[in-house]
C-alpha cells in the first residue's frame, strides 16, 4: 500500500500525467496533504496577507485533477466524468447568477416586489445544493472503491502483478491439477505414492495433493 510520503512524492512526480492508474491509497493521502496544506495557507491568509490560500489552489490545480483522472482510470472510467460534473454544476450556476443580475435590476429601480427574478434566484441556489450533494455522493462512491484487479485499458495495475494478470503457463496448471486431486475422492487416486507423505495420488500427478513434493520420478 502506498505509504502518505510516497502519495506526495507521487503526486508531484505525476504533477501533469494524465495516463497511467492511481490507487484509492495514493488519492486519499494525496487529498489528506492537499488539505493540510491549504489550512496552513488559510492560516497564512488570517495573520499576514489573504494570497495564500490563492497560490496553492493554483499550484496544486493540476496535480490534483492529473491524480483524480488517474483514480477513475483505475476503476476503467474515463477522465472526462470530471468535465461531466463540472458541465452538470454550471447549469445551475447560470440561474444563480442569472437570478442575482434580474433581482439586482429590479432593486436597483425601485421594485421589491419582482417575484420572477427572486424565484430563479431561489431556484439556482436550490438546484446548487441537490446537484453538488448528488455529486458529492458520487465522487465518494466512485474513488473509494477498489481498482481493478490487473491491466484494464488505461494501464498496468498500481498495486503490481495479481493472480488474474498471469498469464496461463504450466505452473498455473500443476497448481490447478493439485487442487483438482486433492477435491477428488481418495479411493481413485492410489495409483502413485509421494515419497515423502504416503498419500496416494492419481497416476500422472506432477505434485503430492498433500504436501506438494515432485512426483516426476515417482514410478
Amino acid at each position: 500500500m502506498v505509504s502518505f510520503g510516497e502519495a506526495i512524492k507521487l503526486g508531484f512526480n505525476g504533477y501533469v500525467k494524465f495516463s497511467g492508474r492511481s490507487t484509492r491509497a495514493e488519492y486519499w493521502w494525496w487529498f489528506l496533504f492537499y488539505n493540510l496544506v491549504g489550512m496552513g495557507a488559510s492560516t497564512l491568509d488570517r495573520a499576514v496577507f489573504p494570497v495564500f490560500s490563492l497560490i496553492i489552489g493554483l499550484a496544486f490545480f493540476l496535480p490534483n485533477l492529473a491524480v483524480s483522472v488517474r483514480r477513475l482510470h483505475d476503476i476503467n472510467r474515463t477522465g472526462w466524468w470530471l468535465f461531466f460534473w463540472f458541465l452538470i454544476m454550471l447549469g445551475p450556476t447560470i440561474i444563480i447568477i442569472a437570478g442575482f443580475f434580474t433581482a439586482f435590476e429590479s432593486i436597483w429601480e425601485g421594485n421589491w416586489d419582482e417575484t420572477g427574478s427572486w424565484v430563479m434566484l431561489i431556484l439556482g441556489v436550490a438546484l446548487i445544493a441537490i446537484t453538488s450533494l448528488l455529486i458529492f455522493i458520487w465522487w465518494i462512491i466512485w474513488f473509494v472503491k477498489q481498482g481493478d484487479v490487473g491491466h484494464n485499458k488505461y494501464g498496468l495495475d498500481p498495486r503490481g502483478e495479481s493472480v488474474a494478470s498471469v498469464p496461463y503457463n504450466s505452473e498455473a496448471s500443476s497448481v490447478s491439477e493439485t487442487i483438482v486431486d486433492k477435491a477428488s475422492d481418495d479411493s481413485t487416486l492410489g495409483e502413485i505414492h509421494c515419497p515423502i507423505c504416503n498419500v496416494g495420488n492419481r497416476s500422472g500427478s506432477k505434485f503430492c495433493k498433500q504436501c506438494g513434493a515432485s512426483l516426476d520420478n515417482v514410478n
